[in-house]
């Protein structure tokens, strides 16, 4: 999950100041040579359309690509897909099992804040589930907090 330190903060710098493309050119090498940070922000650009065609599908490829090295923001936002349906079918349960493990690797933010929103529409045996496919998920890919 590691970022490869000052050129990732160059792509960063150029993000936050709306010059998507140089982040952009700068991150997606070291998307390709899989670090989890620049995965994640790859798969925002295209999931939200920042400097690259829109495009929800290459986005949610990129966050499960992060996701599975066990990136937290990747997990929480395959976790919002889910519930928003966005390229992929409303499944909450689903939503859930990666809005669990995101809290669980690390994010303390906005994983709980979607849990207590996808909770009143959830029944105890969906939580079993989610619960039970998280820790599935974990041991498929060997990743673990």
């Amino acid at each position: 999950m590691s970022s490869f330190g000052n050129n990732f903060d160059k792509g960063a710098r150029a993000f936050n100041f709306g010059d998507y493309r140089t982040a952009y050119d700068i991150w997606y090498p070291m998307a390709l040579n899989g670090d989890s940070n620049a995965q994640h922000n790859i798969g925002r650009m295209f999931y939200e359309g920042l400097g690259v065609r829109q495009n929800y599908s290459e986005g949610l490829r990129w966050f499960d690509r992060s996701a599975k090295q066990g990136n937290p923001r990747s997990l929480n936002s395959l976790g919002v897909a889910y519930y928003d349906g966005r390229a992929i079918s409303i499944d909450w349960v689903a939503a859930y099992t990666y809005f669990l493990l995101a809290e669980e690797f690390g994010d303390n933010e906005a994983a709980p804040r979607n849990i207590s929103r996808l909770l009143p529409n959830l029944n105890p045996k969906e939580m079993l589930e989610a619960a039970l496919l998280a820790r599935d998920w974990k041991h498929e890919f060997g990743v673990y907090p």
